[in-house]
């Protein structure tokens, strides 16, 4: 069996020669190493034909037209190796030298995908931990018998040629970025587990390196003394998630159908679907139905197998004990914790609303602003009365939105995102023209909802550098931004992509609270909250913030049968915070 490796390289100079030579180090040389290059600007190129010269083995480098980014570059240099097998390979790791050898004992005519164990090490090779991946012992499993939720990394792959010859522009969403089609792993990784065996391998066979360019993340290695970690996980929009990609999953095999066996795929076909059907009665159990309801949907997984799954790999004895619990006993101890909760917040609140008399009364440095939002009304429930006393003054507002807000009925009812988005942006302009700001300039970024990226996640760069071009086009001596303490996911990143898109300019920030009004998470009640906090005096333009709103509040869907505003329904206890003839900032230390 002839192995090939197949390269993905973009700007890797710094560590690509490390990786080279512990491939030319392999025990088991490949018939081939195929370098598709995503139009570097560093010395890449250079050093990948130096090692082409003196190689044991045939180097072969594209550089493509465009850029491809990463997932379909990989794809690409697949489609140029001419091996029975492909091993991908990243730019920045380094190869243990039996792991062509050690992979090649696995290979046979009914496996198709290869995946084993490796070791987390820092940039320089210092090592963390052994990420076993979920690799307890080796083993090889049968079709539709792996976990549906979990993929090995790519660079611990190792597929059948075969694989490749289906066209990857079927490739369903990527889950972990919506919007984006399957990664190249991902992609192998459901083909063959619909179609053939896969092979596991205990052993590390590389050294994964992790470094401040690294474009995935690494997951911190389980901690088995925290088991209510995965209860706190399952919650109904979690496991609709999960009923939406068995979904897709379904969809794409029938689209592959007619260049597969056909009694392969229809059973594949028929495992999503009951992957998909367990899940939606999974969401169901996690709901707020009443017992009777949520028992039955726990029954019908039960006497369908839907745990244990026969020749199929089913949810699981872990998931069966979290549902069995989630009946009896979390929603009495969930609905005692939201009294207490609810009782807890309004004490709190009576604090904060002394110690918010207490702020000094501050009025707000004149110059242009930019106000950053995550979702387009908390520029005007958190800064309304400024934007109002700014426009009094005739400073110039722009107003930046992350997102489009269209995630604000998921859990309440399934209406369709796009009229949400679009129905949001237009409250948004008839908002702050209410302010008084007809002429504020709107920019929009479109970054998913309950999605905007973290810290070293793949798309937190992108956003960064988007938001910095939008930055030095306005040139604002003023930037606000929501507190990095304010709870929401997409507030608090928002505020890390602003911060790491301000580098080397010199612009004034200020920063704002929304969701830390009402609540604060545990972690954060002991941490210092940075910069000092001053209250601005918003009467002359509290009665245009209130007129903007109502705009907000009084905008229902017809077709929600909830009646629930188009932003969602915000708890009353917030709302009265931003009802305040004064708003909260906090300038830098």
């Amino acid at each position: 069996m002839r192995i090939s490796i197949a390269m993905a390289t973009y700007n890797g100079a710094k560590y690509l020669q490390e990786q080279l030579d512990s491939l030319a180090a392999q025990t088991l040389l490949p018939c081939e190493l195929v370098i598709c290059d995503d139009g570097s600007t560093d010395a890449t190129l250079e050093i990948a034909e130096r090692f082409a010269v003196r190689a044991p083995f045939p180097v072969r480098i594209h550089r493509n037209e465009k850029n491809l980014g990463y997932a379909d570059n990989f794809l690409k240099a697949a489609s140029l190796c001419e091996g029975d097998w492909i091993a991908f390979c990243d730019q920045d790791d380094v190869w243990l030298p039996h792991k062509l050898e050690t992979v090649s004992r696995r290979f046979n005519n009914d496996v198709l995908l290869v995946a084993h164990a490796a070791i987390v090490a820092n940039k320089n090779l210092a090592p963390g931990w052994s990420l076993e991946l979920d690799i307890k012992t080796d083993s090889t499993k049968r079709p539709l018998q792996n976990r549906l939720w979990w993929v090995p990394p790519g660079f611990t792959q190792c597929v059948a040629k075969e694989l490749t010859s289906l066209p990857h522009d079927r490739r369903p969403e990527d889950y972990n970025y919506p919007g984006r089609m399957q990664a190249h792993d991902q992609w192998f990784y459901f083909l063959a587990n619909s179609l053939g065996n896969i092979a596991y391998i205990k052993e590390p066979l590389a050294i994964w390196r992790r470094h401040e360019a690294t474009v995935t993340a690494t997951k911190a290695k389980p901690v088995a003394t925290k088991p209510w970690k995965h209860l706190t996980t399952a919650y109904k929009k979690h496991y609709l998630l999960l009923a939406g990609i068995a979904n897709e999953y379904k969809k794409t095999m029938w689209a592959l159908m007619h260049l597969l066996d056909q009694a392969t795929a229809l059973r594949a076909i028929s495992y999503y679907n009951r992957m998909r059907l367990f899940h939606l009665a999974r969401s169901l159990l996690y709901s707020r139905a009443n017992f009777i309801v949520r028992a039955r949907a726990l029954l019908r997984i039960v006497l369908r197998n839907g745990y244990f799954g026969g020749d199929t790999a089913g949810l699981g004895a872990r998931a069966l004990a979290k549902d069995v619990f989630m009946l009896f006993l979390a929603g009495p101890i969930f609905s005692l914790r939201n009294l207490l909760t609810r009782a807890l917040l309004e004490r709190s609140l009576f604090f904060k609303k002394t110690l918010a008399h207490l702020l000094p009364s501050t009025a707000f440095p004149p110059g242009s602003a930019l106000i950053v939002a995550p979702h387009p009304d908390d520029e005007v429930f958190a800064c309304g009365g400024l934007i109002a006393h700014k426009l009094a003054r005739h400073e110039r507002i722009d107003i930046l939105y992350m997102t489009q807000g269209e995630a604000s009925h998921a859990d309440c009812c399934e209406l369709d995102r796009g009229k949400i988005a679009a129905a949001r942006r237009q409250l948004a302009r008839q908002a702050l023209d209410t302010l008084g700001g007809s002429g504020i300039k709107m920019h929009w970024l479109d970054l998913p909802d309950d999605g905007v990226p973290a810290p070293g996640s793949h798309r937190f760069d992108e956003a960064a550098l988007r938001v910095g071009k939008i930055i030095d086009d306005i040139k604002p001596s003023q930037i606000l931004i929501p507190h990095e303490l304010d709870t929401h996911s997409d507030h608090i990143n928002t505020n890390a992509i602003v911060m790491a898109a301000l580098k080397g300019r010199n612009v004034e920030v200020f920063s704002y609270p929304t969701w830390m009004l009402y609540r604060f998470r545990r972690k954060d009640l002991f941490r210092r909250v940075k910069g000092r906090a001053f209250k601005l005096n918003i009467v002359p333009g509290h009665p245009n913030k209130m007129a903007a709103i109502a705009i907000y509040e009084n905008a229902v869907d017809p077709a929600c049968p909830n009646k629930a505003p188009i932003i969602g329904r915000l708890p009353d206890t917030l709302m009265r915070e931003f009802r305040n003839e004064y708003e909260v900032f906090f300038e830098p230390d």
